[in-house]
């Protein structure tokens, strides 16, 4: 396969960059760029990163499950992810009590590896520009006629390259609004088994109840191992398959490092909008962030309300809580940190130097003014987005009544095979549901969501009739009472609680039984009101941004040829240099960039409600028995540090390395003060969080006792 690319790609990549910020393509590095990694400590050479002939650093990092990052770490197939063991494990019933006991998971034979049957890992194979094949077949086109033929047409060029009975897989990704494009081909294995998981509360140990301040101590981690067939091959799960034969994978350095030391990160990040526009950026902060807000808010509140209320309830609604408290300081940190830079401020000032160039060229000078037009035809339904695409699944009932679409759909069609694979999957994911369903905080986040519906979406995009009947039959719409015995009315007569009306639906499934009832008439009335009237403007909408947002970056390059300008993060692999260092987030506030066994010991103290780590972890770190991992320089054990590499989602899970290629930690997230990092970067307190692989080593040796681990590894010693 060809591995070239064209001029203006390569103009783009060895554009200057601002120091530390970027997430750039490891098999097309320019000059600039690598000269730059040169001049911070980088020791390895350009090929090291991305061969075709030889091992390199792109086949020891892999992308876990389509959306995190996982790095090789022996001969034998070894891959180490920030991805917990309850997302690899399907069927948790072998390991689930293992996998939360204090101990964790540890399978210290071969025999005890836990398949991960829906698991699996992409290894980058190789890659080809494919840009004029692309812009031939979507020539003269423009809006959603242009998305929709890129669409099928990169699926037609990457079944080209796939062979999925032997585990080749192909993707195209488009780079800078579609203005390149590139095929990757990866090795898909699917023979993945759990090998060691920590506990559930090295991963949940926060500060504040806030997982991103820094210091930071939750350092939870995975290791896997994946397996080929006999043949070398990716393949399906069996006995008989082998451990994957890594040609390259990343030796651990165990010599420490100090502040100001290179650092490197690489792996797969899934998304970035740093070429958002000003209209895009006031949009978040006007619109979508603070809905969010106020939906997260609400539910949070009402879980929160039934955990007070017993044990067993608190148990029950931790995850879902810990995950709505989580989005909501996320959300609101997102905004805070964009606010904090003036970021909205300075995508203005941006704007209007490259209006005042633009407004002479008549072939760009339309971009804003049209951007403006668009923005402003789609605002007043912005809202009404969030609460069907995020809204609408904060209430567990709804979203599992929403996805039964799929039965009426079949049931529709009239087609048998459709239908009972429709019912089947229904049936399964009814369990899952009632399994974790707490009737009381549900129905209240139903009843909290349709108020908040009313009140806050305009009265000319509410279902036709709803709002009215329901005031008709329940009370007056201004009062919380009236949407509390609506949602008890739901909740009493739906059939998805009664066991004995749904089996009788699956052996005899009738649209009308399914179409009259109260949950399935609730979900599908909202959103096929949304689907029927307002998601055209969302298409119109999101065609108008495509084209703009791809002549708005291809009129930069002309603008502004020394412009910063690496591809947003799309889920194809990249790279992020940087140095460890320290920060100060705010005025005499000053952050060392390592955390320590000591810190933690310290903080523990003072962390009430947290789940209870290891009592051998806090033992055998109040004894300071470090073995061979310990820092010298601190006479301690560092358990997390940061860098100021540039982080985007998807990077959790990717190796952290040194000058020389050696992996010293792994990417675990950002800081709180930098949170709109898929928005912006931050030289002065964007940092990225890493746990140390001392500290990985130090845990699987003393506190899961198994020093014969790092046997199969590759240790770079002092």
């Amino acid at each position: 396969m060809k591995n070239w690319f064209s001029g203006a790609l390569f103009l783009l990549i060895t554009c200057l960059a601002r120091a530390d910020e970027g997430l750039w393509l490891p098999y097309l590095l320019g000059d600039h760029v690598f000269a730059d990694m040169v001049k911070k400590g980088l020791k390895i050479t350009r090929e090291q990163f991305y061969a075709i002939n030889k091992a390199s650093l792109k086949d020891a990092a892999i992308l876990v499950n389509g959306h995190a990052s996982g790095a090789l770490i022996s001969a034998e197939g070894l891959l180490l992810t920030s991805l917990s063991a309850s997302e690899l494990i399907s069927d948790e019933n072998r390991i689930n009590t293992q996998a939360n006991q204090s101990a964790g998971f540890f399978a210290h034979a071969r025999q005890d590896e836990t398949a991960c049957r829906t698991c699996f890992a992409d290894q980058l194979y190789t890659f080809e520009d494919i840009s004029k094949e692309m812009e031939d077949s979507l020539k003269g086109l423009g809006g959603s006629e242009r998305i929709s033929k890129q669409r099928s047409a990169a699926k037609l060029i990457a079944g080209r390259y796939s062979d999925e009975p032997h585990g080749q897989y192909a993707r195209v990704y488009d780079f800078y609004s579609a203005n390149q494009f590139l095929l990757m081909v990866y090795h898909r294995y699917r023979d993945l088994r759990l090998v060691i998981a920590t506990p559930i509360s090295l991963s949940g140990l926060v500060r504040d109840n806030n997982p991103w301040l820094w210091p930071r101590y939750a350092a939870g981690f995975t290791l896997l191992r994946i397996y080929q067939g006999r043949d070398g091959r990716p393949a399906a799960y069996s006995t008989s398959n082998l451990p994957l034969h890594a040609a390259f994978y990343f030796p651990i350095s165990i010599k420490g490092y100090k502040e100001g030391d290179f650092t490197l990160a690489i792996g797969y990040p899934t998304f970035s909008n740093r070429y958002e526009s000003s209209l895009g950026l006031r949009a978040a902060i006007e619109i979508t962030g603070p809905t969010r807000l106020k939906l997260l808010s609400m539910k949070s509140a009402f879980l929160f309300t039934e955990m007070k209320k017993d044990q067993a309830i608190n148990s029950q609604l931790a995850t879902a809580y810990d995950q709505c408290m989580h989005a909501y300081l996320f959300q609101d940190g997102e905004l805070k940190a964009a606010s904090r830079a003036n970021l909205y401020d300075r995508k203005i000032k941006e704007e209007a130097a490259f209006q005042q160039w633009a407004g002479s060229r008549q072939e760009y000078a339309y971009i804003f003014r049209d951007w403006e037009k668009l923005y402003a035809a789609w605002s007043p339904y912005a809202k009404h987005s969030v609460y069907i695409d995020e809204g609408l699944r904060l209430s567990p009932l709804l979203q599992f009544a929403g996805s039964l679409q799929a039965v009426e759909d079949a049931l529709v069609k009239q087609s048998g095979g459709d239908l009972k694979q429709a019912l089947d999957n229904a049936n399964r994911d009814r369990q899952t549901f009632l399994r974790a369903e707490n009737k009381a905080s549900d129905m209240k986040i139903m009843a909290g969501w349709t108020e908040l519906f009313y009140h806050e979406i305009p009265k000319n995009q509410h279902p036709i009739g709803f709002f009215e009947s329901l005031k008709g039959t329940y009370g007056d719409l201004n009062a919380e009472a009236s949407f509390g015995k609506y949602a008890t009315a739901v909740f009493s007569h739906t059939l998805i609680f009664d066991d004995g009306r749904w089996n009788a639906f699956l052996r005899e499934p009738d649209a009308t039984v399914l179409q009259d009832d109260p949950a399935y008439r609730h979900a599908n009335l909202f959103l096929k009101n949304w689907r029927d009237k307002f998601s055209p403007y969302w298409r119109q909408f999101k065609a108008g941004e495509a084209d703009l947002g791809a002549q708005f970056q291809k009129a930069t390059r002309q603008w502004d040829p020394n412009k910063m300008l690496f591809p947003e993060a799309n889920g194809s692999l990249r790279i992020s240099y940087g140095i460890a260092k320290s920060y100060n987030p705010g005025a005499s506030i000053h952050f060392d960039f390592q955390a320590t066994m000591a810190g933690l010991l310290d903080q523990y103290k003072s962390m009430p409600g947290q789940q209870a780590l290891p009592q051998s972890l806090l033992d055998i770190g109040k004894k300071k028995d470090f073995g061979a991992f310990g820092d010298r320089g601190r006479a301690d054990l560092v358990i997390t540090f940061v860098t100021n590499n540039d982080l985007s989602p998807g990077l959790e899970g990717a190796p952290m390395l040194n000058a020389s290629g050696q992996i010293i930690g792994m990417v675990l997230d950002g800081n709180f003060e930098g949170l709109d990092r898929a928005m912006a970067y931050h030289p002065d307190f964007s940092r990225t969080v890493c746990v140390d692989m001392r500290y990985i080593l130090w845990y699987i040796e003393k506190v899961g006792e198994y020093p014969q681990f790092v046997n199969e590894l590759t240790l770079v010693k002092p």
